[in-house]
């Protein structure tokens, strides 16, 4: 018996942005560089970050500039990095590795 198949269903913006913020920004450097920076403490209202049982307290890094430079990588991912099925092939990794190398890609 044939297997019918989902219909194909793009990746949304908001996936990519949740992915982004998870993956990328969730585990940056930079992140953790403005907590150690902040001594993860609340610049607005001095509050400090805490894990202590009965008194935690959440801290959030929050970017000061607007997300407009969130959305132009959202932007640029979908345009140029996903793409519709039908413009990938499967290969196997020997065959992905030579197929490079012969093009000069890495």
């Amino acid at each position: 018996m044939a297997r019918t198949r989902k219909p194909y269903r793009a990746t949304t913006k908001a996936e990519v942005r949740s992915a982004l913020r998870r993956y990328i920004w969730g585990r940056s450097r930079e992140k953790g560089e403005c907590k150690s920076r902040e001594q993860n403490t609340c610049q607005r209202c001095g509050v400090k970050g805490s894990k202590a049982k009965g008194r935690v307290v959440k801290t959030v890094v929050h970017h000061t500039s607007n997300d407009t430079k969130m959305d132009i990588a959202i932007d640029n991912l979908l345009e140029n990095l996903l793409c519709h099925p039908d413009e990938l092939e499967l290969l196997c990794v020997t065959c992905h590795k030579a197929h490079h190398k012969k093009i000069g890609k890495k």
